[in-house]
């Protein structure tokens, strides 16, 4: 992809970003919040906190898969000292195993 091109999808990517609500602030060193690869998909490049995320699946293998995704998050996001609210529309969730991540 061109150089033109890159720029153009930035661009558009933070006007969408700003129509929905986004805002963007400056980015300091250390503010990552250590996905590696994964996190350069979010917004800046950074997993957005303070937020309300959603993760949504097709099927249980992929349910499984993004529980403990999620369980990983919520256990950073704890470390914080912040509240953290986890909303299933199943109750096939087992609290006692989300200890082991």
């Amino acid at each position: 992809m061109t150089t033109a091109k890159k720029e153009i999808l930035e661009q558009l990517q933070k006007q969408i970003l700003a129509m929905e609500g986004f805002k963007n602030e400056p980015i300091t060193k250390g503010d990552g919040f250590g996905l590696g690869a994964l996190e350069n998909s979010f917004p800046n490049g950074i997993f957005p906190r303070g937020c309300i995320q959603e993760f949504l699946t097709t099927n249980p293998e992929q349910a499984a898969a993004t529980e403990g995704f999620m369980a990983g998050l919520m256990a950073k996001l704890m470390e914080t000292g912040n509240p953290c609210l986890w909303i299933s529309r199943n109750r096939k969730l087992f609290p006692p195993a989300l200890q082991s991540f």
